[in-house]
């Protein structure tokens, strides 16, 4: 049988991600749901090792600063080999940690990215009781944890088996199996819902998308290209319904307000959390996302759809160390989880610079993408050194890659912001 949810008279069908990549950035992407918006998800991809030098790349840390509270994250596919991949990877990991050197340079790492964001900083800072942040995560997080044995992991799947419960029970401490499964709209597989139980309760600061007082004129009708102006629109997000109208200069009215963009008054409607609004928003009486009228909006030369074949460039998320020393010095960029069958279509690599830059900023022509040992994933090399572009800033709480992202160059390069990149 089908498994199937029912939302309004629309249909979402169980849906089996293509990779652990795609499954990963829906976890990511939602991990405040996930996890709780006390969690700071840290999408660090860095290698620690034993005491006898094996070494291990987890997928991500949850950091909860208030609790002093750190868990590591897997996130793996039902089908993989748990026996043979993901329970020898997380005994490594939990071996890893026992290693001191390992969990001061694990320390290092996350102050290194914390202090890169100016926000999350001050929160942490907070937290420290006046000590340095290094000496608050390894003294008195770190360490605690190592002496009481208390480490916490999560490992996040599709779909929770008994093969998989089976083979973390002979780790020590044991991982929490948590079930993530997604479903695909009929008709719109793009439009993904996640059934999962919350991980943590607690009330959390939320930005409500507040109505205001309905516009006291009529908004006038604008011709572009055929297309009539306002385009009414809609969105659905955690059973909430959400009407608007999208204007030619990209502006979006919902309840009466207006927003700059469609990214603004997507994070409105999701509860304060950042969105690509060309994508969370719909025309109305239609199926297609307002992405389908970008390059009337923005004038640029065609209209940009996913598709695999426009899928030509990559995005990349870096702390200002990776990307000095990697990216500009090595012109390559490392270990990056792609789905094989975009490889082909891929022709360059972008970076976006983490806090403080907040920005795409430099641009490199594809070489060739090889699988990096025996990880998994891939390294890509540069044809030369990447070239400093017109930095894409992510503006107004917009759009900020955590992970690596797909988009067409033409529609990066005449991007205006982040979340117009993608």
């Amino acid at each position: 049988m089908v498994d199937m949810i029912l939302l309004d008279g629309v249909r979402y069908c169980r849906y089996s991600p293509k990779n652990e990549d795609e499954f990963e950035r829906l976890v990511v992407e939602n991990a405040a749901q996930i996890f709780g918006e006390e969690a700071i998800y840290l999408d660090i991809k860095k290698k620690i090792k034993t005491e006898w030098g094996q070494g291990t790349i987890p997928d991500g840390y949850l950091f909860y600063p208030e609790q002093k509270r750190f868990v590591l994250v897997e996130i793996e596919l039902s089908t993989h080999d748990v026996f043979r991949h993901v329970s020898p990877q997380l005994g490594t990991f939990i071996n890893a940690f026992s290693n001191y050197k390992s969990r001061k340079k694990l320390a290092q790492i996350i102050q290194t990215q914390i202090e890169d964001d100016v926000n999350l900083k001050a929160r942490i800072e907070k937290t420290c009781m006046g000590k340095g942040i290094f000496d608050h995560l390894f003294n008195e997080i770190f360490e605690t944890m190592e002496d009481e044995k208390n480490f916490e992991c999560i490992v996040v799947v599709e779909e929770e088996t008994i093969t998989f419960k089976n083979s973390l029970w002979t780790l020590n401490p044991r991982p929490q199996l948590l079930e993530v499964a997604v479903y695909a709209r009929e008709g719109a597989e793009m439009v993904k819902a996640l059934r999962f139980v919350p991980q943590f309760n607690f009330v959390p600061a939320r930005t409500e998308l507040i109505p205001a007082k309905k516009a006291t004129e009529a908004a006038p009708v604008v011709s572009t290209d055929g297309i009539d102006f306002p385009v009414p629109v809609y969105a659905d997000y955690k059973g909430k319904h959400f009407e608007g109208r999208l204007f030619a200069d990209g502006s979006v009215e919902v309840n009466g307000e207006k927003f700059n963009s469609p990214s603004g008054a997507g994070k409105a409607a999701k509860d304060g959390k950042s969105t690509n609004g060309w994508t969370f928003w719909q025309i109305s009486n239609s199926k297609e996302t307002i992405d389908k009228l970008y390059h009337i909006i923005k004038g640029t030369k065609k209209e940009y759809r996913s598709s695999p074949e426009d899928l030509d460039t990559i995005i990349v998320p870096a702390q200002e160390d990776g990307f000095q020393e990697t990216f500009l010095g090595e012109n390559c960029w490392y270990a990056i989880r792609l789905n094989e069958r975009k490889i082909p279509n891929l022709r360059f690599i972008a970076v976006y610079r983490k806090a403080p830059v907040s920005a795409i900023t430099h641009l490199a022509e594809i070489d060739r993408i090889e699988k990096y040992k025996d990880t998994g994933k891939f390294i890509v090399y540069f044809k030369g050194m990447a070239k400093e572009i017109n930095h894409i800033k992510r503006v107004n709480g917009g759009f900020a890659p955590q992970c690596p992202v797909f988009t067409n160059y033409q529609r990066l390069i005449e991007a205006k912001s982040t979340s117009d990149a993608i």
